[in-house]
């Protein structure tokens, strides 16, 4: 279990501008919308590809497949437990526990259209003292976030 800073989508991607993946509480259907566009690939969508390739490189025996960049309401679960869930990577070798700094950033498979409003916008989870809350400006999609993929076990 690994984390690396990617960004959500090149500004040039179609999915960069338009509403998708607003799923709030299932990552893998945003994650087949973004594989779904005409476009995809590991230049247009970085998070994206990275969380689907994961499995071939990571340390977690017989997990090669079902890698997936998190729906907001997921990625707020794994930060609100996120004592629990770093005991468990800890016993991975190799693995990277989560990181409960101040302005830590962490993308979700969300993305919101430029009109939708600040206050619904779900790009980014910031962890700051191990507490989520929403943001992400749909404009700042080529910024470079954590990537913390997740599988359904």
């Amino acid at each position: 279990m690994k984390e690396v800073r990617k960004a959500w989508a090149a500004t040039s991607a179609e999915g960069y501008g338009i509403e998708i993946g607003t799923d709030a509480d299932d990552g893998t259907a945003n994650m087949a919308e973004i594989q779904a566009l005409s476009d995809w690939s590991e230049a247009k969508y970085p998070a994206f590809w990275y969380a689907d390739h994961y499995g071939e490189s990571t340390p977690v025996a017989g997990s090669t497949e079902g890698w997936y960049l998190p729906a907001k309401n997921e990625m707020v679960a794994v930060i609100a437990n996120i004592t629990a869930v770093n005991n468990s990577i800890a016993k991975i070798t190799g693995a990277t526990a989560l990181t409960k700094q101040t302005y830590y950033r962490y993308w979700t498979s969300n993305n919101y259209a430029a009109g939708t409003s600040i206050s619904a916008r779900k790009c980014a989870i910031f962890v700051d003292n191990g507490s989520a809350m929403s943001s992400g400006d749909p404009r700042f999609k080529q910024s470079q976030n954590y990537v913390r993929c997740i599988r359904v076990f």
